[in-house]
């Protein structure tokens, strides 16, 4: 196309069907990125919820609640630490409250 001439109006229809398919490949490339994410910290919640199960075995209701509602990876692997390190459940408890009282 590089040596023919096109008109204003076809030169304009194919510079819109650009804009467009830039628009499509940024909207692919967020949503790649955002299910990424959804997924890192699914997998986050997870690996705090095997720890406490290996831990203490039975993990109240309430705690799991908790946990899988956090949407910071950085505070799910504050959790993740304390869960391994908590000398009961109770203990983790209360720096689960601390941790949702801060954030």
């Amino acid at each position: 196309m590089a040596n023919k001439q096109i008109d204003q109006s076809t030169f304009q229809e194919l510079w819109e069907e650009m804009k467009m398919l830039e628009i499509f490949e940024y909207a692919r490339e967020l949503a790649m990125k955002e299910g990424e994410e959804m997924g890192m910290l699914k997998d986050a919640r997870e690996m705090v919820m095997e720890a406490l199960t290996e831990r203490f075995v039975a993990v109240p209701a309430d705690i799991r609640e908790k946990v899988h509602s956090f949407g910071q990876h950085d505070l799910l692997k504050q959790l993740l630490r304390h869960a391994i390190r908590s000398s009961d459940i109770k203990e983790f408890r209360a720096v689960l409250s601390k941790i949702l009282a801060v954030s």
